[in-house]
This record gives C-alpha cells, structure tokens and sequence, in this order.
C-alpha cells in the first residue's frame, strides 16, 4: 500500500515539475511586436544607417506618400543581408497603430506588409 502511494505521489510531482517548466509568452510582449505599435523596436545592430543623401529614388518617391509624412525625423537602417531598408521613426511621431514605429521596404523601395496574424 504504500508502495502504491509513493508511486502516485511521485506521477504527480513530476507532472507538476514538467507543467511549471513550460514557458507562457507575455502576452504585452507579444502584441507590441506583431503589431508594430510605438513599443516595439527594431534590433539595428546589424543594420546600417543609410544616409538622407544616399536613399535610392524607389525608396524616396515611396516616401514622398502621406502615410510617411514625418520620415526625415526619423533614421533609415539597410540590411546587407536582404538589401531591404527599415525605416524607424521616433518616438514623437509613432506609438498607435495608426502611426508605427517602423516600416520595411524591398530592396526597390516597395512597402513589406506586416504579416496579419490572430492574436487569442
């Protein structure tokens, strides 16, 4: 009998032990990165800032659209790997949905959609 009731005690510690190592997103965490709002941020480091003098005319006619109006305050990053641009605007002028804090662009200067993704 008491074999049988250690052996029971032990299957339930272990499932405990195995259930309170699973990991749980912060769902804040989450949401801020799918959705590109004012506290998500970009990992620049290895990316490199591109200079105002230096922007490619896809990108800088792009640009020129109203939903970019305000994109001179903030900084354009490159990424050599995908030659795509990001640009990252600041604080002051990003922070709701309406307003991001960054957008992609390809290599010729076309928008990246963000991916639509449901969040439970």
């Amino acid at each position: 009998m008491k074999k049988i009731f250690f052996i029971a005690a032990a299957s339930v510690l272990s499932v405990t032990a195995m259930m309170a190592q699973q990991s749980v997103p912060s769902p804040t965490g989450q949401t801020d990165s799918l959705r590109n709002n004012g506290s998500a941020k970009v990992d620049t480091t290895s990316l490199v800032r591109v200079k105002s003098a230096a922007i490619p005319t896809g990108l800088r006619s792009t640009l020129k659209d109203k939903q970019y109006s305000g994109w001179e305050k903030g900084t354009l990053y490159q990424d050599p790997k995908t030659k795509g641009y990001i640009l990252q605007f600041s604080t002051e002028t990003a922070g709701t949905s309406k307003n991001p804090n960054w957008y992609k662009f390809d290599s010729k200067g076309k928008l990246i959609p963000e991916p639509k993704m449901k969040i439970n």
